[in-house]
This record gives structure tokens, sequence and C-alpha cells, in this order.
């Protein structure tokens, strides 16, 4: 009783934090503008961007069922496309990307996947997804200091990718601790669940197209961005896609709101809310980003 207790007011402070900060962003919104420039968007591009996006998912499944074959699954591919479209589906509706991450694991279960199995491969699959998207962001910062002059925002990126350059690296090395420490039963998943990931990205064979994937796909967001940015008139460079979307896609996964809603939207701690995007009459504030999984 008391943890569903727990669980509902953690629920209920997610829910009013995201209503909040979508409550504070729209008191300055100009709705029948925005609805005007929504209307406008050019649908060429606005099919392209759903049709990216669509793609994205089969580079996303390909990504999965790769980590689930080097952990000794058989995975239909249909079957594992068909889980990851409904989980997807449950990302955008319940709190963060864990409730997605969670019904993909249950539906694996039902497939008859050992639990353990299910865990290790949703949760590697998440962290793959994680050092691409950080990878990115390292990559970006030099574009990243030459386009925004804001300081907080610099330090804000800089100490993001800096933080996620350290907990990765943390993660990979924990078995080089002494062996008393690594023992201890709450520091052991985390020894095993580094193991394996370095074992992925490190030592097997498909090593170079686990990789590979986890950066596409953060590329293809970019680029649905970017195609929507222009079928608004927006004058946003490949290259500017290319820098501000991870940092906003790495908020999205912040568990503090409902599937980053609200966090993502103010978008404070991303270059995009400091990136002066030029419409046509008028000056404003682009923010572009659904991304389906980090």
């Amino acid at each position: 009783m008391q943890s569903r207790f727990k669980q509902a007011a953690l629920f209920s402070v997610k829910l009013l934090l995201s209503i909040a900060v979508l409550v504070y962003i729209a008191r300055g919104l100009d709705l029948q503008r925005l609805r005007s420039h929504l209307v406008s968007v050019d649908p060429l591009l606005f099919v392209l961007a759903l049709a990216l996006i669509f793609f994205q998912t089969f580079v996303l499944n390909g990504r999965w069922e790769l980590i689930m074959r080097a952990l000794g699954v058989s995975l239909d591919w249909l079957a594992g496309w068909r889980i990851l479209m409904i989980s997807l589906w449950f990302n955008q509706v319940l709190p963060s990307s864990v409730g997605g991450d969670a019904v993909r694991m249950w539906l694996l279960r039902q497939r008859g996947v050992q639990w353990p199995e299910a865990v290790k491969g949703v949760a590697a699959d998440r962290f793959t997804a994680l050092i691409g998207l950080i990878a990115l962001m390292v990559a970006g910062l030099p574009f990243l200091l030459s386009r925004v002059s804001d300081q907080a925002a610099i330090l804000a990126i800089g100490g993001l990718t800096l933080a996620g350059v350290a907990g990765t690296v943390v993660l990979l090395t924990l078995d080089r601790l002494p062996k008393r420490l690594t023992a201890h039963p709450a520091i052991a998943s985390f020894v095993r669940f580094g193991a394996l990931v370095r074992f992925l990205l490190l030592q097997s064979e498909r090593r170079a197209l686990l990789f590979g994937s986890a950066l596409l796909i953060h590329l293809v967001t970019a680029a649905a961005c970017f195609a929507l940015a222009r079928g608004v008139g927006a004058q946003l460079s490949v290259v500017d896609a290319g820098i501000l979307i991870p940092p906003v896609v790495l908020l999205t996964a912040v568990p503090i709101s409902i599937s980053g809603w609200g966090v993502f939207a103010r978008g404070r701690w991303s270059p995009a809310s400091v990136w002066r995007v030029s419409l046509p009459r008028r000056r404003c504030r682009f923010r572009c980003c659904w991304a389906p999984s980090a």
C-alpha cells in the first residue's frame, strides 16, 4: 500500500511539473499565430520528416536485434519491430521513457524470453543509444562554442557532456575496481552490465554496426527536425540541427516529467533556447524534436 502511494505521489509530481512548465511557456504564445505557422508547413517536407522517423524505427529495431542476438536470444524481426512500436507509443504517455522500456521487457517475457535477458537487452539498447548521443555532443562542442555566446548554455551543455563521458567511462571500467568493492551486491549488477556493454561495443563482431546505428538514429532525428524547420521557413542549417538536437534528446530522458514534456519544451538547458532562427516576417526561437527512442 505504501509503495503504491509513493508511486502515485511521484507520478502526480511529474504530471504537475509538466503542466506547470507548459503553462509557463504557453503564457507568452500567440496561439493564433502558432496555428497559422503549423498549417503553413510545406507538405512535402512534412512528409519527408515523417518518412525519416518511420525509417528510424527500422534502424532502432535492427540495433536491438543485434543486441538480443549477442545475448543468445533469437527474436523474429517483425515481432521485434511490433514490440518496439508498441513501446514507443507508451513512451509518449507514461512517465519518462522508462515506461515504454518496461512494456518492451514485459512483451519479451510474453514471448518466452527470460527476465534477465529481457532486462539486459533493453538496458543495453538504451545505453548504446546514450553512448552514441554523447559521442555526437562531444563532436558538436567546438561548433557550439563558435555559434553560441550564452555562457550559461555553454556551461550547461558542456557539463552535461562531461558528466555523460565520465559516467560512461566509470560504468565500462567498474570491473577494474578492487574485488572487495565490486563484490557488493549493489555494485555487482552494474559491474556485469558494464562488462556486457563493453563487450557489445568493443569486442563483438557487430560492434561497428552497433555504434554506427547508434549515431545514425540521432542523426536521422536531427534530419527530421531540419526538414520541419525548413518546412516552416526557418533558416536552420544542417550543422545547427546536428548540434542542438542531441542535447534536447538527452533532456527528454530526464525522469522528472511525463516523457520529458515540459522539461524538453522549456529547453533552457540546450543551445536551442539561445539560437535565433529567422522566420518569414518575424524572429523566433525554434525548438523541434521528436525522438522515438534515445
